[in-house]
Parts: structure tokens; sequence; C-alpha cells
């Protein structure tokens, strides 16, 4: 009896053992929409416990908005630029972009008062290897700054605070070297008139010398671009306004003798043009070229030429809107073919901005390019660059797929343009707002709602693993939808199916199939509106009965929302319920739960009796919908996740808002008593978090998991534990923002962390597939190792296998012979060792 007993003891205690090991080998895995270094999004892990948090991948977005500038050549051959706004302040940004691996990075971000904000200008790279620029405002004095740039070092150093009338202020322009080793520039106002400056920056001595004070009809004022240093050792410039008309000028400085010389008057809008913006560029014929923004014939702006050498100036071209555009606001280039090159801010076939050569040997302009919109970008305010390839790259100011500017390549000689980057976005996928999958091939699976080659988003697979990443598909709007919201699901069939906010034939949204297999999508429906519902924003349930369950948040005959069946089979879709408002609720933002009584389980983020949401039943056997909770505020308001199911048989879930301080609530409804218990109030934005958006979990360890949107030490939400047998809530991790990533909306899922590897020292690489399976197994190293022993114990510790194998990458296992069970796998090959949980079906 006795011996009976300890043998049941010891039974009991392996499997206690048994499943506690199973809980420490497995993982929680979740993404955030923001934070990570690019602030946009990330994937991380936890332990079992949801502790131990660490950030496996992050999404990576072009930062910066609204380039206003051209691009510099660094002697590295990297460019360099600046955006007016967007990064961390939102105050613009330095970057690099090589051309070569077209790579771009993020080297700087302007924050106001220290380092500036706003930079309208371009870089400079001066004879020492740094780079120089200015920044329209911030610094100090709140009037912008001049700066210094080291690129082999990627240290900023601020040289000077424009202060106003002592040293000029609001720098629109860009810095020159001139042959005496020092920078000049000009500010947009300041000075004694508040006209601008022209000054002289030395940056051996670090020393600033205010040269002119512009006092607007005399001397122009308000200069927007950069000084132009000409073969005969002056500088020249323009002034925007300014004058004998105020329409501006064209000057002559001498650094040598400090003696400013106005050269032109633009006196006449049709004759001379008005208002140049840009800056003069010295063609190889030593004449010089500019435009001015307004003014000519059709007063859309004008392209003229100064003979520096006999005084004369020549207007040599009307822009006239939709054929040559209008409103230039950038400068010439003159490329190594000995054409002219720029871009006008608006007009050409589209209305923004076109790309032009002007050959001022024939006099010939020709159109190159209309820019459109997102395929190519709109409205370039600054001008080209040619780099040492010959290719010509520039920026637009918006435009692209999320309407912030592009980068771009135009190839003068093959009439090829190539948009490089899209600022504020990226080709892999950005903002990920559901949850992830991991599927019956160990990968995990997701979307992001932003990104990709479109900006529509993108489906993604993540290798846990390999540590590899890879986009599968871009959302491309009308064909394959846009914007998904939700998360995926596996089929039965081994598919994934999802559904998208926006897009398809009617920019409801679709429902979808991928195959990861053969990495093959087809939309198989698409939304409509009123007939069968329109944008969704959750995932689908596949329910015993082998059909799929969904909800959108719109449409319907009510324009509520609807709850619908898809058959994957005969691919037939079926609406099942028009949510109502008041009655049945309205604007389902969760998925559905098939509860364990074969009943379905959903929530309404609107609706109700008090407008707040409701909790519903769907059985879909009989087609019967029944409201069983509304939401009156102190039960909590606008759920916006889903149901979790426990293994106590309860339902569990959370509401965005509502509770004690109308920052969310966790609840237990059981659906066997029809009765509702809020566990927990979200009442501290530190201690809890606030503001849950997502769903819970149960793990393998019983208890629940789940995150908050905000709150936490750092108010970017929080990673929390809730134990439903003691009641116990415990917070797990804080999350920072750029380190660990920030509001998360989605869910964590529990993944097997190490494939039944319980003790490795070959790294992982070490690979067991499958696991479980019916006895055979592969166990793949990832290099080949010698002398290589294999030894298989079930729990007792009785040997069932063992194997020797001299030179191996791959090594074979067969214990199809042994009853079903875990069993524990010894290997060793020289003083590298590893311990793997076989489980034989």
């Amino acid at each position: 009896m006795k011996k009976h007993k300890l043998k049941t003891l010891l039974a009991v205690f392996l499997l206690l053992q048994s499943i506690i090991t199973q809980a420490q080998n497995t993982e929680l895995w979740g993404m955030t929409s923001h934070g990570g270094d690019y602030n946009s999004g990330t994937i991380f892990k936890t332990d079992f416990e949801g502790n131990n948090q660490s950030v496996e991948y992050t999404f990576y977005k072009v930062i910066g908005t609204k380039p206003l500038g051209k691009l510099c050549l660094a002697a590295n051959g990297k460019l360099y630029g600046m955006t007016s706004s967007g990064g961390s302040y939102d105050y613009g940004v330095l970057f690099e972009y090589d051309p070569a691996t077209n790579t771009y990075v993020k080297k700087l971000d302007f924050d106001g008062s220290t380092n500036g904000k706003y930079p309208r200008g371009s870089l400079l790279e001066a004879g020492n290897g740094k780079l120089y620029g200015m920044t329209h405002e911030g610094g100090s004095n709140g009037k912008g700054v001049l700066f210094e740039y080291d690129p082999a070092t990627n240290t900023y150093v601020k040289k000077l605070d424009f202060d106003g009338s002592a040293t000029g202020r609001f720098p629109q322009g860009s810095l020159i070297e001139a042959g005496n080793g020092k920078l000049y520039g000009m500010t947009n106002e300041g000075g004694v008139n508040d006209d601008g400056v022209l000054f002289e920056y030395d940056p051996v001595t670090n020393a600033y010398a205010k040269r002119l004070d512009f006092d607007r009809y005399a001397t122009g004022s308000y200069p927007n671009g950069s000084l132009l240093e000409a073969g005969n050792g002056k500088l020249y410039g323009v002034t925007s306004w300014g004058g004998s008309r105020d329409y501006g000028v064209l000057f002559e400085y001498d650094p040598t003798t400090d003696t400013y010389t106005k050269k032109l008057d633009f006196n006449d809008a049709i004759v001379t043009g008005r208002y140049p913006l840009g800056s003069l560029l010295e063609a190889g014929n030593g004449k010089l070229y500019g435009m001015t923004y307004k003014g000519g014939v059709n007063d859309l702006g004008v392209l003229f030429e100064y003979n520096p050498t006999t005084d004369t100036y020549t207007k040599k071209l009307d822009f006239d809107g939709s054929s040559t555009g209008r409103y230039p606001k950038g400068s010439l280039l003159e490329a190594g073919n000995g054409k002219l090159y720029g871009m006008t801010l608006e007009g050409g076939s589209n209305g923004k901005g076109v790309l032009f050569e002007y050959d001022p040997a024939t006099d010939t302009y020709t159109k190159k390019l209309d820019f459109d919109g997102s395929a190519t970008g709109e409205y370039p305010y600054g001008s080209l660059l040619e780099a040492g390839n010959g290719k010509l790259y520039g920026m637009t100011s918006e435009g692209g797929v999320r309407d912030w500017g592009v980068l771009f390549e135009y190839d003068p000689v093959t009439f090829t343009y190539t948009k490089k980057l899209d600022f504020e976005s990226s080709i892999k996928g950005l903002y990920p707002y559901g949850s992830l999958l991991e599927a019956g091939n160990g990968k995990l699976y997701g979307m992001t709602a932003y990104g990709g080659v479109n900006g529509y988003g993108v489906l993604f697979e993540y290798n846990p693993v390999t540590d590899t990443y890879t986009k599968k598909l871009d959302f491309d709007g009308s064909a394959t939808g846009s914007r998904p919201y939700g998360s995926l699901i596996e089929a039965g069939n081994g598919k994934l199916y999802g559904m998208t906010y926006k897009g398809g034939v009617n920019d409801d949204g679709v429902l979808f199939e991928y195959d990861p297999a053969t990495n093959t999508y087809i939309k198989k429906l698409d939304f409509d509106g009123s007939a069968i519902g329109s944008h969704p924003e959750s995932s689908l349930l596949e329910a015993g009965n082998g059909k799929l369950y969904g909800m959108t948040s719109k449409g319907g005959v009510n324009d509520y929302g609807v709850l619908f069946e898809y058959d994957p089979i005969t691919n037939t879709y079926t609406k099942k319920l028009d949510f109502d408002g008041s009655a049945t609720g309205a604007m389902p933002g969760g998925s559905l739960l098939e509860a364990g009584n074969g009943k379905l389980y959903g929530m309404t983020y609107y609706g109700g009796s008090n407008t707040f949401g409701v909790l519903f039943e769907y059985d879909p056997a009989s087609n019967i919908y029944i409201k069983k909770l509304n939401f009156n505020g102190t039960t909590g308001r606008y759920p916006d996740g889903s149901l979790l199911e426990a293994g106590n048989g309860k339902l569990y879930g959370m509401t965005s808002q509502g509770g004690v301080n109308d920052n969310g609530v966790l609840f237990e409804y059981d659906p066997a008593t029809d009765t509702y218990t809020k566990k927990l109030d979200f009442d501290d934005p530190i201690v809890t978090g606030i503001y849950p958006y997502g769903s819970l979990i149960e793990a393998s360890n019983g208890k629940l998991y789940g995150m908050t949107s905000l709150g936490g030490v750092n108010n970017d939400g929080v990673l929390f534990e809730y134990n439903p047998n003691t009641d116990i809530y415990t917070k797990k991790l804080d999350f920072d923002g750029s380190t660990t990533g920030e509001r998360p909306y989605g869910s964590l899922i529990e993944i097997n962390a190490t494939n039944g590897i319980v003790e490795n020292d070959f790294g992982k690489q070490l690979m067991v597939q499958p696991n479980p399976s019916n006895g055979n197994f592969a166990i793949s190293f990832g290099q080949v190792y010698k002398n290589i022993e294999v030894t298989i114990s079930d729990l007792n510790g009785k040997l069932v296998y063992s194997n020797s194998y001299k030179d191996a990458e791959t090594v074979n296992i067969s214990i199809k012979q042994v009853p079903a069970g875990i069993y524990l796998t010894h290997i060793q090959s020289g003083e590298k060792k590893a311990v793997i949980k076989l489980i034989k079906e």
C-alpha cells in the first residue's frame, strides 16, 4: 500500500514537474504600436511570468517630415540633409542617406532651445570635413542657431545663437565657404533694421562678424536663399523683397574690401520678375542664373541670366503653369552635361510641381517630370544635387505614401526617376495595432497598419528561432485592402485569415486569405457598407463548425456594424446580425470568442441602454442573439478588446474606460450564472496603468496577462499579471518609449520558447522538428559537429534510446516504439551540451 502511494506521489510530482518545466519553457510575445528606436512600434518577448522583457524587433521608420532644403554630398560619399519638422520633438532632424545602399539613418533630433529647431536650409561640408548648417528658430534666444556637425564622430556643436539685432534672426538659407576659408550666410530678419543681415563666420576662431544690415529699399530685405562665390572672388546673392519696387534685389559683396553693391532692382514684374526666393548659380559660361517666385508675363515666375562682367540681366523663360511649372522656390543646378536643372513648387500637369532641364547654350527648356503626389512626391521647395554617380538627388516637401515628402533620384542620361524613400514611412511596415499569431510552422505572423511600399500596411512573418523579420505582403489599397487594425487567425486548413479596415473595391475593407506555405494572398470579400458591413477593426474566429465569424465596426442596415459568418470552403458570406444601437449594441471593436458551451460571446464599443457598450451571446446553431450586460460606467465602458474563457469556465475582459476613475476595468463574467463581477479598477495611472484596449490571455501557469495603452511610470503603458484564483494584480513591466516600446493596443501570445529545448550550449540554430511528433524527430545544429552522443530517457529516468554520430549537422531520431509521453533527450559534443524535451504523441 505504501509502495503504491509512493508511486502515485512520484507520478503526481513528475506531472507537476512536467507542467512547471513546460511553463518555464514558454515565453510571452507581444507588440507595441509605437516606441522603439524609431517610435514605430516593437516586437518584444518576456519570460513565462511577464518578466525580463527584451525587444526582438523594432519597426523602422524614415524619421523626419517636410524637407525644405537640398542635400549635401560629403567626402565619404553619403548625402546629408535636414527636415523642417518631425523627429522626437517634431522640430526636424539631421539625417544621412547612402545612395550606394539606399540606407537612411537619422543622426540628430533638433530639440528646440538646446540645438535649434525648424531648419529650412541645407548643410555645407567645409574644408575641415565638418558639416555646417543653421536652424530657422530655436536656440537660447529662439531665433535660430549656427552649428557644426562632424559625420565622422556623430558630434554636434552649437557655435552661435542668433539674437536679433546684433547677429540677425531666423536664417532660411544655407552657408557657403569662401576662398578665404570663412563661412558666409544671411538671416531672413534681424539686424538694425530687422530686414536681415549678411554675416561672416570663421570656423577656426569661432568668430562671428556682421558684415551688412539690409535696409529694404537701399540694399534689399528678407533674403531667403544663400550666397554664391563667383569665379571673380565676389559673393552674389538676392533678397526676396526690398529694392526700388520692393520686389527684391540682386547684389554683389566683396569680402576682401567689405563692399556691398546693388547690381539690379527687380523693379518690373513682367520684365525682371519679382520675389526671388532661391539662390544664384554660376554656370560654366561665367553667367549667373536664378529664378523668381513670381512675375513675368504670367506672374508665375521667371528664369533669368545675369552677366556680372557686363552687368546685364536677361529674362530667359516665363513660367506658365501646366507646361513649364510655376512658383519656383529653389535654385538651379549645373550638371556635368552642362545643362541646368531645377524644380518648381507648383504647376505641371498635376499642379504639384515639375523637374525641368534648361540648356543655356541653346536657350531650350524641357520639362522632365511632373510630380504627382504619392508616387513621386509633390511641392519641392529645395534644389537638386549631383552626386558622384552622375545622378541627381532631391526632395519634395510633401507627397509620398505618408504625404510628408520623398527623397528621389533622377538620372539625366536615361531620364529615369526613382523614389528612394518616403519620409515618415517604412517599406517594412510600422505601427502594428493588432497581435501576433503563432502558426503551425512555428513562425509568428502579424500586420502593421501603416508603412510598406504603398503606405497602407504590411503582412509580415517573424521567425523567433532565427530572429528574422520578413515582409510577406504590401497592402495596396484597392486590390488587397489597407489599414489592417486587427490580427490574423490560422484556420484548420492551415491558411491565415484576416481583415483590413479600409481598402478594397468600396474602400470599406476586405476579408482575405493568406497561405504561408505558398506565400499566396487571395482577397475573398469586399465589404460594401450597408449590405454586408464596413470597416472591420477586429479579427476573425474559427468556430467548431469550421465557419469563420467576425464583426464590422460600421455598416449594416443601421451603420452600427454587423456580425457575420464566412464559410472558407464554399466562399459564402452570410450576415447574421445588424447591430442597432440600444438593443444590440453598436460598433464592435473586438473579436468574438467561442466558449465551451458552443456559444459565441463578444462586446460592442458603443450602444446598449447607456451607450457605453454591451456584452452579448450569440448562438450560431439557432442564430439567436442575447444581450447579457449593458456597461454602465461603474462596470466599465467602451470595451475595445475581446473576451477570454479561462480554465475555470469564466469569461474575462476589460473596458478601455469606466470604473471608479474612468480609466478602465478588468471584469469576470460567468455565462453559467449570468453573473458579472468587476475584479479591478485601473485606478492608479502609475501603479495599474490605464486605458486597456487589447485583450487578456491565460498563460500555462493559470495566470492572466494583459497590457494597458497608457499609464505606468512613463505613461507609455504597462504589462500586468492577474491571478483569478487569488484576485491579485501585479504590474510586471513599465513600457518606456524608445527602449521597450509604448502604447500596446493588441494582446500577448504564449509560445514554446525553445521548441522543447531546456538546456542549450549550441546556440539559437539548434532546432527540433517536428515537436510533438509521432516519434520521428530531426535535430538540426546549424553546422557540423563531431562525436555527437544522444541519449533519451523517460521522466522516470529509464533509457529508451542511445546512439552516436561521428560528423553530423542534422541527426534523425526515431522513438516510435515507445509509449506516448514526454521524454528528455541529452545531447553532447565535446564540451557542448543540450537537454531537449521531446513529446511523443
